[in-house]
């Protein structure tokens, strides 16, 4: 058995919740790093299905209140993409908030400056860029590939007065995560499914002429 089908082997149920999602898609994912994806798990496709949404808000909250045992979460972070297409983890935000009893913030990566990219309930004695002071935040996401929009989220919100310690993705590609950059910021990564970079072609939802470019 090859190093790569080991890997598959290794990823378990995800395999059979997405093949049988049809949430596998095919791409050309160009990112400003040089590197591309030939495929990409849509996120809304998998949670389409109110069963499996359930299921997702669930394994999220699950982490969410793991990390809450050893600190204290004042808000949930969910990114607002910034190309067009799937909003990702940002529809599940209401429910995880209900589940967990943590109020949520959207980051805004379209906003050019960081004050303007949060809001949060008035804080009337701080400044624009200080609204966050004292308070840490948890970031979740639905994927993360290089992982330049969640690092983009952490320094907003630190530019914001506020902290971030951990990140939870629902999936993520460890081979071309910027690892160092996570590093850098002591950042932990919980990520429901390790995504494979190797899917066999047979599983992956030819869609003809799909093309995207990523400037991230």
């Amino acid at each position: 058995m090859t190093t790569s089908s080991v890997r598959w082997e290794l990823w378990k149920d995800g395999k059979e919740i997405f093949i049988k999602r049809g949430s596998i898609k095919s791409s050309i994912r160009g990112f400003k790093s040089g590197i591309y994806d030939n495929y990409y798990i849509d996120f809304d496709i998998i949670t389409s299905d109110p069963l499996q949404a359930k299921n997702v808000v669930e394994q999220l909250t699950y982490k969410i209140n793991d990390i809450k045992t050893k600190q204290r979460i004042d808000y949930l972070g969910f990114l607002e993409k910034r190309i067009k297409g799937t909003i990702g983890a940002l529809q599940a935000s209401l429910a995880i908030s209900v589940m967990t009893g943590i109020p949520h913030i959207i980051i805004r990566l379209s906003k050019e400056l960081d004050f303007d990219r949060i809001k949060i309930p008035n804080r009337s004695s701080l400044t624009r860029n200080s609204q966050l002071s004292g308070l840490n935040v948890v970031l979740i996401t639905d994927h993360i590939t290089t992982g330049n929009e969640i690092i983009k989220s952490v320094d907003t919100i630190r530019n914001n007065g506020g902290t971030v310690s951990d990140v939870i993705t629902y999936t993520v590609r460890l081979d071309k995560l910027n690892h160092k950059k996570f590093e850098d910021r002591n950042l932990e990564l919980h990520s429901i499914y390790k995504i494979p970079d190797d899917i066999p072609f047979e599983y992956i939802e030819k869609i003809e002429g799909n093309k995207l470019s990523i400037n991230i």
